[in-house]
């Protein structure tokens, strides 16, 4: 099932123009169009888990994700990021293409904004392409590209960041379209 929401966002400003001997201001209005479209989740799987690579992995200089990184910085924590988004990787269910931007839904009603910065294979998928299986019904739904000499120790030895923020279930992933008019 797909939904869509739609989120208005006016900018305005006023511009002087010379007409004759007078001046008039006249608005110019940029409106910024949203479309969230969601996506559906795992069923019966627990995406708890949230996995992290280092950046460093990314070594094709000719690629999108390499290009992505270069745009990056790595925040206090250790995630990377591209202005508020946090950069993961997804199965190709979810995006086929680096760059697109997520709102993702945690079951505590957590929100944050990702932008895609790698795919992973769909050999490292389930048979839907939406998360990489693990033991016991878990999945991995989405990776977190990090800076492994930034992230604590501990959340590398466990190999999961969730208790930075992120605990508890995906509950919600949808896609940012966004147009100017």
């Amino acid at each position: 099932m797909l939904v869509v929401c739609i989120i208005w966002i006016i900018f305005g400003s006023f511009q002087v123009h010379a007409a004759s001997h007078e001046r008039m201001k006249r608005p110019s209005i940029s409106i910024l169009h949203i479309k969230l479209e969601k996506y559906e989740l795992p069923e019966n799987i627990n995406t708890s888990f949230k996995a992290y690579m280092d950046y460093r992995m990314i070594t094709d200089t000719n690629s999108q994700q390499y290009a992505i990184q270069q745009e990056a910085y790595t925040d206090e924590q250790g995630f990377r990021r591209i202005d508020n988004d946090y950069i993961i990787a997804v199965g190709t269910y979810y995006s086929k293409r680096c760059g697109e931007r997520f709102i993702v839904r945690l079951e505590d009603d957590t929100e944050f904004t990702v932008t895609i910065g790698d795919i992973k294979q769909d050999i490292h998928t389930d048979e839907t392409h939406m998360y990489h299986p693990m033991a016991n019904g878990w999945g991995n739904l989405l990776e977190f590209i990090i800076d492994t000499d930034v992230m604590n120790s501990e959340i590398i030895k466990l190999g999961d960041v969730s208790s930075l923020g992120f605990e508890g279930q995906i509950k919600g992933v949808h896609k940012i379209i966004e147009k100017y008019r």
